[in-house]
């Protein structure tokens, strides 16, 4: 039974039409050779175990630190991943048409794929090590428990469990696992694909973006602050703002650009930051991008203008020196540039300064005026502009405070408001970031206190 279901298994692995692209996953390759591997006259024993460990590295590799559930054994997973992520006609077509609207070839060539796709999800370890095993009983022409190749089973892996994960995706793959036939599934993926779009955007919410040799790159980031807004103090009005701008631009509405101005460390790259755990369950997608890349901005607008998903381009701490002339390049992205900004695009941007490029007493005295505008243009392209002003000893305190009980920090209030004043002397002022610091600077004690008594 097992050696029917490997044969098929290796006629099914090559002709996919629709999801051809999993062939091109290094994990799905690596599975291939060691399925074609262990025919008579495919790889020796050696060479076998070597790709079959190899493979079994990869997938602990991929799933054992993800933080989420493993769905089926680690190659199981792995199918439901690439299925889930794939970018091809069908799920980008999917998300804006009912399945029952595709033309019946699509169709047809969709459950082709997926019929083919299933009979190599029911491929598991102990079928392959049983394989491997004969071969190597075969080859050194003895039947000894030494013989045993002493391979891992992917069902043995079970990942490191946070707490939180995407509860959705586990259950969608968990479906998908159990349906009897993956031709019905159809409907299912459709869903998902609504919902979750597809390719890498699918998979991380935040990325940053640049342009290596040539191309522009986007480089996804599994791990970004879990920072929220109700870690901001006396930045209501602030919030208020950016999150209905947001939260219009989600709903479809064109939406304005945003400059987020003031001190530093008043909370100006938390708020935008916020925003990812604020809208986590939603379309939004953000970029962060560096000034140095800020004249390729055309390059990544045409990358982003045809997905089903939202962006904000973040460029963080924006300032232009006198000579420095990125800031052309964001005045066309901006608005007014010959090819423009795609509609699910906007540009949040925060900065220590209102009009982004310095201002020098010479430059107002030569050309006061050509100079002024100069730089009171680019500010103005952004529709919407919020003002975080440096706080005050009250609110310093109050943030103090605030970060202390969230780390359930056991110091009385006095003291601690002393300790906070005596640490911003040396510091930067008064600032949520020199908040920020000095409680880190109380935590490092404490645990150093716990670990000496």
């Amino acid at each position: 039974m097992n050696e029917r279901l490997l044969r098929q298994a290796r006629l099914a692995y090559f002709p996919l039409s629709i999801y051809r692209r999993l062939k091109e996953d290094p994990i799905y390759r690596r599975f291939g050779n060691v399925l074609y591997g262990i025919k008579k006259d495919g790889l020796s024993v050696e060479e076998l175990s070597l790709e079959y460990n190899e493979l079994t590295a990869q997938l602990a590799e991929s799933y054992e630190l993800s933080g989420e559930p493993i769905i089926g054994n680690l190659w199981q997973n792995h199918l439901l991943e690439l299925i889930l992520a794939d970018e091809n006609v069908f799920s980008l077509k999917v998300q804006h048409l009912s399945p029952d609207a595709l033309s019946p070839g699509l169709g047809t060539a969709v459950k082709t794929d997926l019929r083919h796709l299933q009979v190599l999800s029911q491929i598991d370890s102990y079928m392959l090590l049983e394989q491997i095993e004969k071969r190597a009983k075969s080859d050194f022409a003895y039947d000894d428990p030494s013989s045993d190749v002493g391979c891992a089973h992917w069902e043995n892996f079970i990942p490191f469990q946070e707490t939180e994960y995407d509860v959705y995706k586990a259950e969608v793959k968990q479906k998908l696992l159990e349906l009897p036939n993956w031709e019905e599934a159809l409907s299912l993926l459709g869903e998902y694909y609504q919902r979750r779009g597809t390719g890498i955007f699918s998979r991380y919410q935040a990325f940053r973006w640049s342009m290596v040799q040539g191309e522009g790159q986007f480089w996804p980031l599994s791990h970004v602050e879990p920072v929220r807004f109700d870690q901001l103090v006396d930045c209501e009005e602030q919030i208020r703002l950016i999150t209905e701008n947001t939260a219009s631009f989600l709903a479809g509405a064109p939406g304005n650009n945003v400059l987020l101005f003031g001190g530093r460390g008043t909370g100006k790259s938390t708020t935008i930051k916020a925003l990812l755990n604020e809208f986590a369950d939603t379309r939004l997608r953000m970029i962060e991008v560096s000034k140095e890349d800020l004249e390729y901005f055309p390059i990544l607008a045409e990358q982003l203008r045809n997905q089903p998903y939202r962006f904000i381009v973040f460029i963080d701490d924006l300032s232009f020196e006198e000579g420095e002339t990125q800031y052309k390049g964001l005045k066309a992205a901006l608005e007014g540039g010959l090819s423009s900004r795609p509609e699910n695009v906007l540009i949040y941007a925060t900065s220590n300064r209102r009009h982004l490029i310095a201002e020098y007493f010479d430059d107002r005295q030569v050309h006061p005026q050509d100079s002024t505008q100069e730089k009171l243009s680019l500010a103005d392209r952004f529709g919407l502009r919020i003002y975080y002003p440096s706080p005050d000893q009250k609110t310093y305190l109050k943030i103090v405070e605030a970060m202390a009980q969230e780390h359930q920090l056991k110091i009385d209030r006095e003291t601690l408001h002393q300790r906070a004043l005596q640490w911003q002397m040396s510091q930067n002022g008064y600032s949520g970031r020199t908040a920020r610091q000095f409680i880190n600077h109380l935590l490092g004690q404490y645990t150093l206190k716990r670990q000496v008594s």
